[in-house]
């Protein structure tokens, strides 16, 4: 149930498509009480980040290419 999936909403979202974040802003907007729009999205083009801005997302962060090693990733997040 993605109620439970999102419960406690998580610290970070990586969205690697325009239709992902569409349905994750869909499932959010529907199932969820809380202000999702201010969790670090991390997106992999400037398309995907000027489409969270027009759905609201405040921390939007681009990283060209997943392969960049998690290590790499959290220390550009700050996590």
């Amino acid at each position: 149930d993605i109620q439970y999936a999102l419960c406690p909403m998580p610290e970070i979202l990586i969205v690697t498509s325009v239709e992902i974040l569409e349905t994750l802003h869909e499932l959010l907007y529907k199932y969820t009480k809380t202000n999702y729009f201010k969790i670090p999205l991390v997106v992999i083009s400037d398309r995907i980040a000027k489409e969270a801005k027009k759905l609201g997302f405040t921390d939007i962060m681009i990283i060209p290419s997943l392969i960049m090693p998690m290590s790499v990733m959290l220390k550009e997040l700050k996590i």
